[in-house]
């Protein structure tokens, strides 16, 4: 099933695209049905305070493909954006700084598929505001503070445990390293701490382990081919602030968080992959919430060596001891 878009201004057709479908809003990517979204037509979401059109258009098949399109549609019409967004589930326009222009927080896909299968593929977090005629980096949103010596020394010593079954599990590898290690490296570069990210390398790779070279020759090359390496070589977002909230306290703690319910069916028992195959389907209340959150490691999580601090939060399961009245 083949799909289009149309654009007509008083009458005359302004812009027209050809696709799989297309929806104002977003579109669920299972089965291309639009869903309602909260930016409406006309609503401005960038700094130009024009009013605004989003498209999205996805492509349908398995991964894939999600395009946004921008518009005006002032007393002009242009195209102001054609941004490939790749994965939908993970690509949303918010308002993060609360002034009614809104970023899009997506992801970087160079590495996806990267020496793991597609369950192991790890895309870091991009996220995009519109500045100066088109969807850059925001480097000031995408900041983190930087990682303490004691916190790479623990990442290290337990990436260094893995490298054992990293042979095994891919003997024809050049450099066998494990996953964890070369992503939690992603998540620093993308975060203005690439120094972090070389540092957590070395303390990682074990002394008698070859290859560390060429991992590092080929994970730099395949950075630099992402769209956004200029952005995040900036020296490493030097000169840009570092946002700071406050970290919240697993308990016990009275906070007011502001988001939206929904009721989500996850698969449980007996396998916990799939209700379609025959796993007991759970039902879940999530908080979707309009402002991540952080949050300080828990006193009482009973795997010390896994407890750490949770950032930039933006889904809670909520437990309740009650029925909710969802109106």
């Amino acid at each position: 099933m083949n799909g289009c878009f149309e654009v007509l201004k008083s009458g005359k057709r302004v812009f027209f695209k050809e696709g799989q479908f297309f929806a104002v809003g977003d579109v669920t990517p299972e089965s291309g049905h639009t869903v309602t979204n909260s930016i409406k037509m006309g609503q401005s979401i960038t700094s130009e305070k024009q009013p605004n059109l989003l498209v999205t258009e996805w492509t349908s098949g398995n991964h894939c493909c999600n395009t946004f399109y921008v518009f005006e549609i002032g007393k002009k019409f242009k195209l102001i954006a054609n941004i490939d967004a790749e994965y939908f589930e993970i690509s949303e326009f918010r308002d993060l700084r609360g002034d009614g222009n809104l970023e899009l927080v997506t992801a970087d896909f160079t590495f996806a598929y990267w020496h793991v299968g597609c369950c192991f593929s790890h895309s870091p977090t991009i996220i995009l505001t519109y500045q100066n005629g088109r969807y850059l980096p925001d480097l000031e949103k995408m900041k983190k503070m930087a990682t303490t010596e004691k916190q790479l020394q623990d990442w290290a010593n337990e990436y260094k445990a893995k490298f054992v079954d990293a042979v095994k599990d891919l003997p024809d590898d050049k450099w066998a390293a494990p996953y964890e290690m070369w992503q939690k490296m992603l998540n620093l570069i993308y975060t203005g701490n690439m120094n972090s990210a070389w540092r957590l390398c070395d303390l990682s790779w074990p002394a008698n382990h070859p290859g560390k070279s060429i991992f590092l020759k080929e994970f730099i090359k395949q950075l630099q081919t992402s769209p956004y390496y200029q952005d995040i070589n900036q020296a490493s977002f030097q000169g840009v602030a570092v946002q700071k909230k406050d970290m919240l306290k697993c308990s016990p703690n009275k906070v007011k968080l502001v988001g939206t319910f929904k009721d989500v069916i996850f698969p449980g028992p007996p396998d916990y992959k799939s209700v379609a195959k025959g796993d007991a389907p759970e039902d879940y209340w999530i908080l979707k919430l309009e402002k991540p959150i952080d949050v300080e490691k828990d006193p009482d999580y009973p795997v010390p060596d896994k407890n750490r601090p949770q950032l930039n939060q933006r889904e809670l399961q909520i437990n309740l001891d009650v029925y909710l009245a969802v109106c």
